[in-house]
C-alpha cells in the first residue's frame, strides 16, 4: 500500500459524470451504429446454450472448475468468453489477470476439444489456475518479454483484466501503449469492466480505476485500428441484443441467483493502412468478421431490399421499390430463393404466377399462398434476430420468445378476458404484440399497440412480421407513455399496461397519462420493492440495482401501487396473480398483475 498525493483535487463532487440519464453522447454514437456486428456475435451463442446450462451456479468441490457466482466475473461476461473461444477457436488464449475467466476458458476449451494453449500473465501463484493452463508466467505484464503477443494470428485472444489504474509504467499503461498497437489482424482484445456509455458505478468512486477513460477516449474519437465485437456492458441494456441470451436464463430458477450484466469489452484489430497494401482489398473485406457475417442468402435479401421500409416481407411495397430492377417473374424468383433457401428457375415460376389454379394467379395471390406455409413461416421467423414474445403463427410455427403462452406472463394470468367482443383495446408497451394479437383473437373491434422504446431501438421487425402472418388488423403507433392522451391516441375500452410502470423515470404522471385513455379497466403488471413496508412507498434505483439494468427507475409496494391507481381515477382494485419475491441484482422484488377499474 503506497500514498498518492494530489496537487489538486480529484473532482469537487466525485460523483460519476456520466449516467444512464445523461450518458456520454460521443460515446453512444460510438456504441449505437454497431448493432449489426453485436447482434451477428451473439446470434452465434445460443447454440452454446446447453452447455454453459451444465456450468454450476455456485462454486464446486473442484476449485478448477467454473462458477456464475463470483465477485470478478459476472454472467454475462461468463457467457461471452465461453462463447467465442468455442467459436472462434483460437490457436493461443493468453490472459492478464487470471482467475475464474480462466476456468471459464479451459471449460470452453474441453467441451469443445479445442487445441487452444492458454498463457496466463499474473503476478500472484494459484495452484487451481496453474493446473488448468498450458503455460504460466508469474510476472506482473510490465516485466514480461512483449514478444510473446506478436506471434498471435487471426482469431487468438487476449483477455485483459488487470488493476485498471494507468500509472507510469502500470499494467494498463502497458496495454495501451505497448500490447495494444502489436496486435496482428484478426487477434480479438477484451478489457474488462467496461461500463461505457455510463460512468464506472458509484459505489466504486473510492477505486480510482481510470481504465475506461482511456478506452473512452479512443471511442469518442474513432477506433481507427480496432473494431468494436460486443460491448458487453452496453448490450445489456438494449433490448434488441439482450433478448439474444435471455433464454438462457429464463429456462432455470436457479439462474434467479445469478448477476446477467457484466462489463467485457470485446473488440477486434483490424488491418491497418500498411496491412492493406499487402492484401487484396476484397480479400480484406471478407476477412473482416466473416466469422460472424450473414450468410450468402442474408446478403442477397440486404441488397435486394435495401431501399424498402419492410424488408422482411413478400409484399406490394417491396415489389414496386424492386421492380425497377427486377421483373415480376424474376423478382418472385428471387424472393422464394431468399426466403425459402432453395431455387425456383425463372420458367418454373412464370409458368407458376400465371397459368396456376386453371386461371391468371394474382401476384397478391402467390404472395399470400407463400406466406400462408409453415416452411414460409419457419424461415421468416428464424431470420429475425430477436424475439420477446412467445406467439403462436399458426400451422406449428411458434416463435421462439421466452415470455411463452403458459408462463406467469400468459394471457391468461394476467386475466385477459375471454370475449373483448366489441370492445377497444390499447397495448402499451406492446414489444412484439402478443397481448395485442391475444386481443384481436379475444374479438375486440380495435386494438392499438404502442411502443417507444423498442421499437425505436430497432425491435420492430418481429411485431411486425408476427401481424402480417397472422394477417392481423391490429395498429401500431411508436409514442411515449408520457405522450399518451385522448387526442394522440383517443380512448380504450381496455388498456394493458403491462412491464412497463417501473421503466418510468415518473411513474405517478405515467399513470395519469394511462388513465386519461382509460375508459373501464386497466391491466397492469410491475415489480413490487419496499416488501415490508407497510405504507405506501417507492423505492428508486440511480443506477443498476434492478437486475442490474440501467433502464429500471422504480419500484412500488402494494399499498403505493393501490393508492396510485384510486388517486389517478381507479377506485376498483384487485390483485389477479403475484409471483413470490426473488433476487434481482441487488433488490429483492416480486411480480404482481393487478386490475384497475373505473
Amino acid at each position: 500500500m503506497f500514498k498518492i498525493e494530489f496537487e489538486y483535487p480529484t473532482s469537487s463532487s466525485n460523483k460519476p459524470r456520466y449516467t444512464k440519464s445523461q450518458p456520454n453522447k460521443y460515446i453512444s454514437k460510438a456504441l449505437e451504429s454497431n448493432h449489426e456486428i453485436y447482434r451477428n456475435v451473439l446470434q452465434t451463442f445460443p447454440k452454446y446454450f446447453e452447455y454453459l446450462r451444465n456450468i454450476d451456479i455456485g462454486v464446486n468441490e473442484d476449485a478448477r472448475e467454473p462458477h456464475y457466482i463470483n465477485p470478478y466475473l459476472p454472467a454475462f461476461d461468463s457467457v461471452s468468453l465461453y462463447c467465442l473461444i468455442a467459436e472462434l477457436k483460437p490457436n493461443v488464449y493468453i490472459e492478464v489477470g487470471s482467475g475464474n475467466s480462466t476456468k471459464f476458458a479451459r471449460r470452453a476449451i474441453s467441451d469443445h476439444r479445442l487445441d487452444t494453449q492458454i498463457i496466463s500473465i499474473d503476478p500472484y501463484p494459484r495452484a487451481e489456475i496453474d493446473s488448468i493452463c498450458d503455460r504460466v508466467i508469474r510476472q506482473p505484464v510490465e516485466e514480461v518479454d512483449l514478444s510473446i503477443f506478436d506471434h498471435l494470428q487471426k482469431n487468438d485472444i487476449v483477455f485483459i483484466d488487470n488493476s485498471h489504474r494507468c500509472f507510469m509504467n502500470s499494467d494498463v499503461t502497458i496495454c495501451f501503449l505497448d500490447i495494444m498497437p502489436r496486435l496482428n489482424p484478426g487477434v480479438y482484445l477484451q478489457i474488462h469492466d467496461i461500463f461505457w456509455p455510463l460512468d464506472y458505478p458509484e459505489s466504486w468512486q473510492e477505486r480510482y480505476y481510470n481504465e475506461q477513460y482511456l478506452l473512452g477516449a479512443l471511442l469518442a474519437n474513432g477506433l481507427n485500428n480496432y473494431e468494436i465485437v460486443l460491448p458487453v456492458y452496453y448490450a445489456s441494456f438494449q433490448p434488441e441484443l439482450s433478448s439474444i441470451i435471455s433464454p438462457l436464463w429464463s429456462v432455470d430458477e436457479k439462474f434467479d441467483q445469478v448477476y446477467k450484466h457484466g462489463g467485457s469489452f470485446w473488440m477486434r484489430r483490424k488491418p491497418t493502412n500498411q496491412d492493406s497494401q499487402k492484401l487484396d482489398d476484397e480479400s480484406n473485406k471478407e476477412k473482416l468478421f466473416e466469422d460472424f457475417m450473414p450468410n450468402e442468402n442474408e446478403r442477397t435479401t440486404k441488397k435486394m431490399n435495401e431501399n424498402s421500409n419492410h424488408p422482411i416481407f413478400l409484399d406490394s411495397e417491396v415489389f414496386v421499390q424492386t421492380n425497377n430492377h427486377l421483373d415480376e417473374e424474376a423478382f418472385l424468383a428471387k424472393a422464394y430463393l431468399t426466403y425459402l433457401e432453395r431455387p425456383l428457375d425463372i420458367t418454373g415460376i412464370h409458368h407458376y404466377f400465371h397459368y396456376h389454379n386453371q386461371g391468371l394467379l394474382s401476384r397478391q395471390g402467390f404472395i399470400t399462398h407463400i406466406q400462408s406455409s409453415a416452411e414460409f413461416k419457419s424461415k421468416a421467423v428464424a431470420k429475425i434476430p430477436f424475439w420477446f414474445h412467445s406467439i403462436d403463427l399458426g400451422d406449428g410455427v411458434i416463435t421462439p420468445g421466452y415470455r411463452a403462452t403458459g408462463s406467469p406472463f400468459s394471457e391468461q394470468a394476467i386475466g385477459l378476458p375471454e370475449s373483448l367482443e366489441g370492445m377497444s383495446v390499447l397495448d402499451i408497451g406492446a414489444w412484439d404484440g402478443f397481448y395485442s394479437f391475444a386481443a384481436e383473437s379475444r374479438g375486440a373491434s380495435r386494438v392499438l399497440a404502442t411502443d417507444e422504446f423498442v421499437w425505436k431501438s430497432g425491435n420492430k421487425a418481429g411485431f411486425e412480421l408476427a401481424r402480417k402472418l397472422l394477417n392481423s388488423k391490429v395498429e401500431d403507433m411508436e409514442i411515449d407513455v408520457l405522450e399518451l392522451s385522448p387526442n394522440t391516441v383517443g380512448v380504450f375500452d381496455v388498456v394493458l399496461f403491462l412491464g412497463v410502470l417501473y421503466h418510468m423515470r415518473h411513474p405517478l404522471l405515467a399513470l395519469e397519462r394511462v388513465a386519461s385513455v382509460t375508459a373501464s379497466t386497466l391491466i397492469l403488471q410491475t415489480h413490487l420493492d419496499m416488501l415490508d413496508c407497510d405504507r405506501p412507498a417507492m423505492a428508486f434505483y440511480p443506477e443498476t440495482e434492478l437486475g442490474g439494468d440501467p433502464t429500471n427507475w422504480c419500484g412500488v409496494n402494494l399499498p403505493m401501487l393501490k393508492a396510485m391507481l384510486k388517486l389517478v381515477g381507479f377506485p376498483g382494485f384487485k390483485v389477479v396473480y403475484t409471483q413470490p419475491p426473488q433476487q434481482r441484482g441487488s433488490v429483492a422484488t416480486a411480480d404482481v398483475v393487478c386490475h384497475a377499474w373505473r
